[in-house]
C-alpha cells in the first residue's frame, strides 16, 4: 500500500475557528498555539466595542465602520460577517 506523503504547502495551511460567543474558541486557539510548533494567530478586525479584558491588536483590531469598509475595499478577506448586537450592526473579518 502506498503511503501518503504530505509536503508543506508554499503558503501554509489556514484553519478557521468559528462558533457562537462563549463556546471556547479562544481556549481552543490558545491550546493549539501552545502545542503546535510554528502555528500563528491571525488577528481579525471588528467594529464592535472591546469586551472587558480584550486588547486591541491582540484579540481583535477594534476599528470604526469607515475604517472597516476601507480595509474591505483594499485587502482580501477570508470572511466577513455582519451581525446585530446591542442594537447596532457590527462587522468582523480576517485578511489573508
Amino acid at each position: 500500500m502506498d503511503r501518503l506523503v504530505m509536503t508543506p504547502p508554499d503558503r501554509g495551511v489556514l484553519f478557521v475557528v468559528s462558533g457562537p460567543s462563549g463556546v471556547g474558541k479562544s481556549t481552543l486557539i490558545r491550546r493549539a498555539l501552545d502545542k503546535i510548533p510554528g502555528l500563528r494567530f491571525s488577528v481579525s478586525a471588528t467594529t464592535r466595542p472591546a469586551r472587558e479584558g480584550e486588547a486591541d491588536g491582540t484579540d481583535y483590531y477594534f476599528i470604526s465602520d469607515a475604517a472597516f469598509e476601507s480595509l474591505r475595499l483594499c485587502v482580501r478577506h477570508v470572511g466577513r460577517a455582519d451581525t446585530e448586537g446591542a442594537g447596532a450592526r457590527r462587522m468582523s473579518g480576517s485578511r489573508y
